[in-house]
Parts: C-alpha cells; sequence; structure tokens
C-alpha cells in the first residue's frame, strides 16, 4: 500500500512550503481524512523549472526510510501565453529532470500527466 505521498512544492508569493502544505490539507476535500493526510503527505521543495529542482546538492538522496514506489509527475506551466519554443523546453526539460530524480531515488514506477496546451 501507500506509506507516503511527498509533494514537491515551490516557493510561492513568500509562503513557506509547511504553510503550502498546511493550506492543502485545510482544503474541504480533506475533511474527514486529515488524520490520514497527516500521516502520508510530506512537502519537499523544489521547483521543477529550475536546474537541479532550485537544489543546492545536484544530487539529493532519498530523504524517506520508506521505498519509493512511485511518482507521479504533474507539475506544468500553465501560461499559455509563451511562445511554443520556450513551453516545449520547460515541458520536455522538467519532464526530463523529474524521471532522472525518479530514477536515482530507485522509484519502480514514473507517471506524467501533462497540463492540456493546444498552440493555435
Amino acid at each position: 500500500g501507500v506509506t507516503k505521498i511527498v509533494l514537491m512544492i515551490r516557493q510561492r508569493s513568500g509562503k513557506t512550503l509547511d504553510e503550502r502544505v498546511a493550506k492543502l490539507r485545510d482544503n474541504p476535500m480533506f475533511d474527514g481524512l486529515r488524520e490520514t493526510f497527516d500521516k502520508l503527505v510530506v512537502g519537499l521543495e523544489g521547483d521543477v523549472s529550475q536546474r537541479n529542482f532550485g537544489w543546492k546538492e545536484s544530487s539529493m538522496n532519498w530523504p524517506h526510510k520508506e521505498t519509493l514506489k512511485a511518482v507521479l509527475h504533474c507539475a506544468g506551466d500553465v501560461r499559455f501565453q509563451q511562445p511554443m519554443q520556450q513551453a516545449a523546453v520547460s515541458l520536455v526539460s522538467a519532464t526530463l529532470q523529474m524521471q532522472k530524480l525518479a530514477n536515482s531515488w530507485k522509484s519502480k514506477r514514473f507517471l506524467f500527466v501533462s497540463t492540456a496546451f493546444v498552440h493555435a
């Protein structure tokens, strides 16, 4: 079963990682699940748009004792006014970087969900 859910969250609007996880936890969709949320969900600060997720160390070890079973990469840039070339590079480089991290952490599975983007 699921033993840990790690959310990579970028710094935003002057909010700390813990503040952003707490705001997510307080969402009504987690009513009745807060105890489970507290047991399973942890935050990891990082930004997929930055080289090495903005970390000082290029290779970070898996920070938990539980084995990593799967990585679900669904981070995406939703600024839909970017030039197509820039949007493509951002999407591809972020996904490759996340896959490389999942591989170094010995994840059994890697799933990618893209933001819908149509350039017209």
